[in-house]
């Protein structure tokens, strides 16, 4: 049964506390789970909305299978979007509202009708929402405005995104979007006009490498994919940002250890990548060449168990987390937390934290600025070396160093930082 959609607030609201969000993924049921991340790392349940329920795959249900979720830039909303069944069975897009604890309520859920499966969401403002409309006869990407006032998504674009878009990332600076097509092994570029509107800036090839999960560093700079079965089955990707336009990194593709690797994320101060890998199950540690961008194994791992069970990851500060879809059914299921220690290797924190959902797949973080902390580059709550570090190592380019707004790295930024040095 579809929970009951909560009433519309006045006042703004998000979480006092970093978050992880996590869009469950049931054949049979929907669900959105919601918990507070200490400064451990660790993860505290809050609550768990059921998005809808169903006795059968063949019985329409729009919220059912929450594949992947997103929050908001400002952190006021989640969505997320369903996969629920092929047509005339309904896909959906659901809006959340985060009060200051951290508690999620649904606000609306919008049923998808024979416009393609959205496989993959993003916020490219604090309005405006991307979803994947895969479809193998041809998919795109559509936009949608939330009005908060009325609670509903109202379409506001649609651009061709080849033949099978099924992941989305988004230019951190809020400008550019960016979405892959498996079977034609290119990836697209939008720049992203205020109003949502995507202006197509064209095609790049991934060197016939299926180009999964894409991935972007958190300066915008680079974009990453796994080469899923393709390419030998070890392919990772790379491109480099040029005004919206990738282009291939040198001597792309890489090698990865695993097996199929599935999607890319990168660490916040873009030291780090981390590849997901499907037919293995493992996470897989990279290290990045600060002017380059190229990715090198260094060796650190975690095996999450049997072929399937490994669903997304996400990193929030020092720590990186992954849905356990438990495929075997031996009843470990839900997120597991790893700390990534100074060389990239992870280290298990705690035990699996259940999501009381069904086939947890989809991540979101989101932390809350603190003031005081400009020049926390790192996330680690304080201003020190490590953060002076990563502004070193942006110099003269754009991205979070950008600690001044004036659009390049540079002596304006470093004074922010020595201004802020200590602990928050």
């Amino acid at each position: 049964m579809l929970a009951m959609l909560a009433p519309a607030s006045a006042g703004l609201s998000q979480s006092e506390t970093a978050m992880l969000f996590v869009a469950n993924n049931g054949n049979l049921e929907g669900s959105v789970t919601a918990f507070r991340v200490d400064d451990a790392g660790e993860l505290a349940f809050v609550n768990r909305i059921v998005t809808g329920t169903r006795t059968s795959t063949s019985q329409p249900c729009a919220g059912c299978n929450a594949t992947s979720i997103a929050v908001s830039p400002d952190g006021r909303f989640v969505a997320a979007s369903h996969a629920a069944g092929n047509d005339p069975n309904p896909d959906g897009i659901s809006i959340f509202e985060v009060a200051p604890d951290g508690s999620i309520a649904l606000r609306t859920l919008l049923p998808l009708v024979g416009v393609g499966t959205p496989l993959d969401i993003v916020w490219t403002s604090e309005v405006h929402v991307a979803v994947t409309r895969t479809d193998f006869s041809g998919s795109s990407v559509a936009t949608y405005r939330f009005v908060e006032t009325s609670d509903s998504l109202v379409l506001v674009d649609t651009a061709p995104c080849g033949a099978f878009n099924s992941a989305l990332a988004f230019d951190p600076e809020g400008r550019f979007l960016f979405g892959q097509d498996s079977f034609g092994a290119t990836v697209h570029a939008w720049f992203v006009e205020p109003n949502g509107t995507l202006a197509s800036l064209g095609t790049a090839s991934s060197g016939g490498i299926y180009p999964l999960g894409l991935g972007l560093s958190p300066d915008g700079r680079f974009l990453y994919a796994g080469g899923g079965i393709s390419g030998g089955g070890d392919a990772i990707v790379g491109f480099e940002i040029d005004l919206g336009m990738p282009m291939l990194l040198p001597d792309s593709p890489y090698t990865s250890p695993g097996e199929s690797p599935k999607q890319v994320v990168v660490s916040p101060e873009g030291v780090f990548a981390f590849a997901a890998h499907g037919t293995d199950a493992t996470i897989r540690s990279f290290d990045l060449d600060p002017e380059n961008g190229v990715p090198a194994d260094n060796g650190g791992s975690y095996d999450i168990g049997s072929q399937g069970s490994l669903g997304e990851i996400a990193v929030l500060g020092e720590h990186l987390y992954a849905s356990d879809r438990d495929t075997i059914g031996d009843g470990v299921r839900g997120v597991r937390v790893l700390r990534i220690t100074s060389v990239g290797g992870l280290v298990p924190v705690g035990d699996i934290v259940s999501t009381e959902g069904i086939t947890p797949n989809g991540l979101a973080t989101w932390t809350p600025e603190t003031e005081g902390c400009a020049g926390d580059l790192d996330g680690d709550g304080g201003v020190g070396p490590e953060d002076l570090t990563v502004l070193l190592a942006a110099w003269g380019q754009r991205g979070p160093a950008d600690l001044d707004g004036d659009g390049t790295v540079g002596a304006g930024d470093l004074t922010v930082l020595l201004a802020n040095w200590g602990d928050c």
